[in-house]
Parts: structure tokens; sequence; C-alpha cells
């Protein structure tokens, strides 16, 4: 469950060349299997792009008012922009709270369904939004104004933004609107908002903290008039339907009908990321229940990896273990209650599904225990799930660091690292389990 495209970023694909962009991590449907390539738009010559639009993702009133954010929410809206959705909208970049950049098309050569009667000579960035909390963080303003600024210059449009009497310019433009819509159907040349090119968005999207953000790192502002491009006009024909409303919303499945909603956790940001913290902290936890040094290590690096160093460790839930419906059933039976769960992107490169159901404990103590009980077992006696048996075995041998490459080839990671650990001679080379035995050292480094 850790963060995609975690490797050195290339920049962002730009008629089909890389162009870094110095301080930002740009991840590309090549770099990462979870961003996708978007798939609603088509093709189209780079010559025809003179502008960018901004949006933002719930158009809603924001603040910048945190530092940083969770790359979470920007990857589901990718997600749901990159793939099939209902209202065949796309963009090209999304814009994460922690500064991340999704790229799903290449922004000189796909023309996206992204604001209307202007996809065919625009591109679009669309900055994440999470529902309960609209505040957008410097770390996306930051790396707004950095792939703006970077992508202007490469595709050379002009660096400007609509201003009119020294004000933004925060409501539509008729010049830019479709023909249908009672405007002229011409292109902007500079970055304009959605709300300047559709006559169904609100002020908000993207609203003043952006644009104002592109005038101070050098963008200028010019009359709307000023940015119209000449000969840029197009017809109903040839542009899509102004969207109402792009809705966001990751495309989640059905709730199976043994899950109760009101159980759902929230799991829109993310926990703090402190490796030392989250291990001292649990470390504790299982000492009492009778784990102590190389095998409390080896847990406890194994849950590291597993929640993102404490990072997505919702309810408790320090392994990545999905909700089951005999694990839900079980809890009703003793309880009266079934199991909170919260729902966040699987990995799909994994052979997840692409959104998975992830469960709840009610205490650390309560996670602890399961794992151990379900995949180590314990006092001699073997886990309660027989699949894991030669994984007990190790764990309680006399050299408990067999134990990991065990838990792989029983199909913990999924059916993809347990092939891989199939086909080798030597399990210990696999790079999950030499990453896992560097943080096992760590871990001990820590000196619990």
């Amino acid at each position: 469950m850790g963060r995609p495209g975690g490797g050195v970023s290339e920049g962002l694909i730009i008629d089909g060349r890389r162009v870094p962009v110095p301080g930002v991590r740009v991840v590309t449907w090549l770099d990462d299997p979870r961003v996708p390539k978007a798939h609603h738009g088509e093709e189209r010559d780079p010559s025809e792009v003179t502008g960018s639009i901004a949006h933002t993702s719930r158009g809603k009133r924001a603040g910048v008012t945190r530092e940083t954010g969770s790359p979470a929410k920007g990857l589901r809206v990718a997600r749901y922009l990159g793939r099939r959705n209902s209202r065949k909208v796309s963009a090209h970049l999304v814009i994460a709270g922690d500064g991340t950049v999704y790229q799903l098309a290449d922004l000189a050569t796909w023309k996206c369904n992204h604001a209307g009667t202007v996809n065919g000579g625009t591109f679009g960035a669309e900055v994440s939004q999470d529902d309960n909390d609209p505040s957008l963080t410097r770390a996306q303003v930051r790396s707004f104004v950095a792939v703006m600024t970077v992508a202007h210059d490469a595709l050379r449009i002009p660096k400007q933004i609509p201003m009119e009497g020294g004000a933004h310019v925060m409501g539509d433009v008729k010049a830019w609107l479709s023909p249908k819509s009672g405007g002229d159907g011409q292109v902007p040349s500079g970055c304009a908002g959605h709300c300047n090119t559709s006559a169904g968005r609100g002020e908000h999207d993207p609203g003043k903290p952006l644009m104002e953000a592109l005038r101070a790192s050098g963008f200028v502002g010019v009359s709307p008039a000023a940015m119209t491009c000449a000969g840029g006009v197009c017809t109903d024909e040839d542009r899509p339907d102004d969207v109402e409303d792009e809705d966001d919303t990751a495309d989640w499945p059905p709730l199976p009908p043994w899950v109760d909603p009101a159980l759902e956790v929230d799991a829109s940001r993310d926990l703090p990321d402190d490796l030392a913290a989250f291990v001292r902290a649990q470390a504790g936890v299982l000492a009492s229940i009778g784990l102590t040094g190389d095998r409390a290590a080896e847990l406890l690096a194994h849950a590291a990896t597993e929640c993102g160093r404490g990072r997505r460790a919702f309810a408790n839930n320090f392994f990545g273990a999905k909700l089951k419906e005999r694990d839900n059933a079980e809890a009703l039976a003793k309880t009266g209650r079934g199991l909170r769960w919260w729902r966040d992107l699987g990995h799909v490169e994994a052979e997840d599904d692409e959104v998975e159901l992830y469960r709840g404990f009610d205490t650390p103590e309560a996670a602890w225990r399961w794992f151990v009980k379900r995949h180590l077992g314990s006092g001699g006696q073997p886990p309660s799930s027989e699949r894991y048996a030669a994984t007990g075995e190790a764990f309680q041998g006399a050299d408990p660091s067999r134990w990991f490459p065990e838990l792989l080839r029983a199909g913990y990671r999924g059916p993809v690292r347990q092939r891989e650990i199939a086909a080798l001679s030597d399990p210990t080379t696999h790079p999950s389990v030499v990453s896992h035995r560097r943080l096992v050292a760590t871990v001990k480094g820590l000196r619990l």
C-alpha cells in the first residue's frame, strides 16, 4: 500500500518526449500501472494546442490551508478520469494533495474531454480536492505552477491568464463558450479557468488561489479578448457538449449486501509517516502478547511495509488485510456488530480489483492477535489458515527470518508474487525479500 511511482521522476510527456519538471514528482501511465492512459478523447496535431485549462475536481471554495496532503485522492481522480466513465470525461494531468502529478495523456498529441468546446486546443490540469475538506495544499499549488510553467514553455503557449480591471476573470467568457451555450466557440491562448469556458461551472473551478499563484510566478494578466485565438473557431459538430458535472468520485462498485455502510472508516487522509514512532508503538503491543527480539523485528518490518510506515494504517489495519465475508459474519455472531472497514484502490498489477475493501480492527492488540493466529500460530500450534502452515513453522523455528519467503509463497501478496517466488531456486533473492531484510535491519537499529 505504498506510494506509486516511488522512483526518480522523468518528467512530463509532451509530444512523445520527456520534459523534466524540477522538484516535482510526475507519475505517468508509463511509470506505474495504477495510473491509466486517458481513454476518452482522440489524437490531435500538436500545432493545435494554444492554451491550458485549470480545474479543481470538486469546484468548491478553497483556500490554501495546509502544507501537504495525501496522494490517494489524486490517484482516485486520475483513475476515474483516465478510464471508462459514464460521463466520458478525461484530463491530461491530476495534481494530488502531496504535490504528486499524475499524467494520463500526452499534452500535445491527445485531446482530452475536459472543458467542452475548447478541448481541441487545450490541455487540462485537474487539482484534486477531498470531499470533506476541499482546501488546497501548498504542495499542490507549487506543483501546479511548476508543471504549467514547464508545459507552457515546451508547447510555446503564452504565459498569460484572463484579467480585467486588475481582477481575475472568474466567470464565463462568451468567446470561449460553445455555440450551443451562446458563445463564439473560440479557444484561449494562455491559461484559462474551467469557469471561463463553461457556463455550468462556478468561480471556484479553479478559484482564485491557483490563478493568483500563476500570476505571482510570472504569468501576465491580460484581457480575454487579447487571449482569444484568431481563427480558432470551432463548431458544435467538432467539439463535444460542455460537461455539466464532472463528478470526480472514483467509480466505486456497489457494496456487497453483507457490508454495513455505517461502519465505513474515513480513509481520505494520510496518518503520520514516521517509521520510528510506528515501530516503537507497535513493539510495545507485540511485547504484551509475548513477541520480542528477532520475531518482533520481522513482524514490525512487514507491517511497516504494508501500511506505509503507519501512513495507511486505518482502523489499526497494519497488514493491508482485506474485508472478508466470513470474518464479518464471525464478528457479527460474536459481538452483534460487523467489522469496520474502509475502501481504497487495489494493486491492479498484483491482480487486485481496482477498488478493494479493507477491514478494520478495534485495537492494535486485536489486529496483531488476528495476524499471528491466522498466519503464524503460536505455542507450537499451527496457523488457523492451512495455507500458511509452512509460514508458521518457519516463524516458530530456530531461524524466524525464513518465514517471510514462505509468506509470499503462500500467496500473501497475491498470485503475481507467489508465481515469482515459486520460479526462483533461491527465494531470498526476490526483490520483496531483499527489501524486507533491509527493513528488518533498520528496525533492529532502532533498539527496541
